[in-house]
């Protein structure tokens, strides 16, 4: 993991456990849940609200490329009295702006041993992080059924 001058840090985690509901999955007593590994980014607002703009994240997973964008708007009119809110965009992620400090979430799909992200606001780099995610394995279905998944959490502070 490393920081960039411009304040930013990468908090790694494991994803705390997720329970989950049992099926009636005959005489195993296996449920029937699948799931996929995945790791959960959160752009955090280190201000605590993010600045309205045009947003763009470019990740690479595991030496692959790919990104996406959106653009926030801070204006009352344009978010029906209720800002910020999210105008265009094609950001496979959810948006937590009711309560500060505000949220992007992103879940990269498959779980990537090594990740990188860089964050643009209007075309200037806001935010970069670096490293390797940690993940905790778990079993929808109960500690001895398949299938197993492997989760990861990493937040990022965005000013």
């Amino acid at each position: 993991m490393w920081m960039t001058a411009l304040a930013i840090t990468a908090c790694v985690a494991p994803v705390p456990h997720v329970a989950a509901t049992m099926d009636d999955g005959g005489s195993t007593g296996c449920g029937t849940r699948q799931c996929t590994d995945l790791l959960r980014v959160s752009l955090i607002a280190s201000a605590g609200v993010f600045d309205g703009g045009s947003y763009a994240l470019a990740w690479s997973v595991d030496g692959v490329d790919d990104g996406c964008g959106f653009v926030l708007s801070g204006d009352a009119a344009s978010c029906g009295g209720d800002p910020p809110c999210v105008l265009d965009g094609d950001c496979p992620a959810e948006f937590g702006f009711t309560v500060p400090p505000h949220s992007v979430l992103v879940d990269i799909e498959p779980a990537p041993t090594q990740f990188s992200m860089t964050v643009l606001r209007d075309g200037e780099v806001i935010a970069e992080s670096s490293f390797a995610p940690q993940y905790d394995t778990y079993f929808p279905n109960g500690a001895d059924c398949e299938p197993s998944c492997r989760l990861g959490a990493a937040s990022i502070d965005v000013p």
